[in-house]
């Protein structure tokens, strides 16, 4: 059997281990307005409240037992600094389609396995954003390795088809999150009514 060819059930638990390894790490991330994350779930695969466009990644930074004060300062302005981000879901695809079969066999995080994503574009906003964001990253930590070029996205499973995917159109962004050794704080983007995500 082939990653491709997993049921949702198989899906979801795999999924589940991953975003449990992914909670416990550390990065910045753009999460959608509740009611377009309701739109962009699938069955057996990242729940609402987690889905999210990651804008730096802290996985292989020294940072233990470091206070996230200074982040969290820099994220409050970050946020203070930008209205909620129109952007546009223009496409679905399939990251790592090479990768491990089973989350085992991967790396650290199980980054190298195959994920199913929807591809985010159309805001200028989005990279002035990703850049301060970077910028704030490196005033604090050791200059980090992130993927080159960079592709907006949005992670929807792990393991599954990306023709599972269907949703396209406007999706906006209206809280920035700071997730810090499996803590995760959110800062609203100026002009959000933030609503909570539904169980």
């Amino acid at each position: 059997m082939n990653w491709v060819e997993r049921s949702h059930r198989e899906s979801l638990s795999i999924t589940r281990r991953r975003l449990a390894a992914h909670r416990e790490g550390s990065f910045v991330a753009l999460y959608p307005r509740t009611d377009d994350a309701l739109q962009m779930v699938v069955p057996g695969g990242i729940p609402q409240e987690d889905l999210h466009l990651t804008l730096a990644s802290f996985e292989h930074a020294p940072i233990g037992g470091q206070s996230a004060d200074a982040m969290t300062r820099a994220m409050n302005e970050l946020a203070d600094s930008f209205t909620v981000i129109v952007a546009e879901v223009m496409g679905h695809a399939t990251f790592n389609p090479g990768g491990p079969i089973t989350p085992d066999e991967g790396g650290p995080y199980g980054r190298d396995e195959p994920c199913t994503v929807y591809i985010v574009t159309d805001s200028q906003q989005l990279s002035d954003l990703r850049d301060d964001v970077l910028d704030a990253v490196r005033t604090q930590l050791a200059a980090l390795p992130q993927h080159t070029p960079w592709v907006p996205h949005v992670t929807a499973a792990h393991h599954m088809d990306a023709r599972m995917l269907s949703y396209t159109g406007q999706v906006m962004f209206d809280r920035l999150g700071l997730t810090w050794q499996g803590r995760t704080q959110y800062f609203p983007l100026l002009g959000a009514t933030i609503s909570p995500y539904s169980d």
